[in-house]
Parts: C-alpha cells; structure tokens; sequence
C-alpha cells in the first residue's frame, strides 16, 4: 500500500496474472498498472489490471475499468 493505491487481491492461473487495485484518483488508473504490470511482463503472457475507486475494491462494487496487457498487444484499457 501507498498514498496513491492499494492492492486489494491477486491470482494466477496458468500464464494470466490478476490484479485488483483500488486509486485514490482514478485519472492515475493507466499509470498505476503499467507501475504494477512491468516487473511481471516476462513472467506471463496475459495480465488483468482490474481498477476500483478508491474503497470500493470489496463488497460487490464494479471496477472503473480493466487494464489489459498481453505480450502480443501491449496494454488495452476497457471502461465500464
């Protein structure tokens, strides 16, 4: 945890990483998972960035959006 997110739950299954992460500023959503992606790229072909507002990370609450990265495609940002 830091002042501007917090991881709130991960998994892994075959070569997909899942992260869930709640912002304090949602406008730093693509920074915070390209900060939490980088160290893991040479490790798995496909992870999910899943970002909350800040709080809203448990009890039900849809993300803002998913930051998808793949070794193919780079990053891809789905809003909800």
């Amino acid at each position: 945890m830091n002042e501007r997110w917090q991881i709130m739950k991960m998994a892994m299954a075959h070569d997909i990483f899942t992260i869930e992460v709640e912002v304090v500023e949602p406008s730093s959503a693509a920074a915070v998972a390209r900060e939490l992606v980088e160290p893991l790229q040479s490790q798995y072909a496909e992870i999910l960035v899943y970002v909350y507002a800040d709080r809203e990370g448990s009890g039900g609450h849809v993300p803002l959006k998913r930051i998808e990265w793949t070794m193919a495609d780079g990053f891809n940002e789905l809003v909800y």
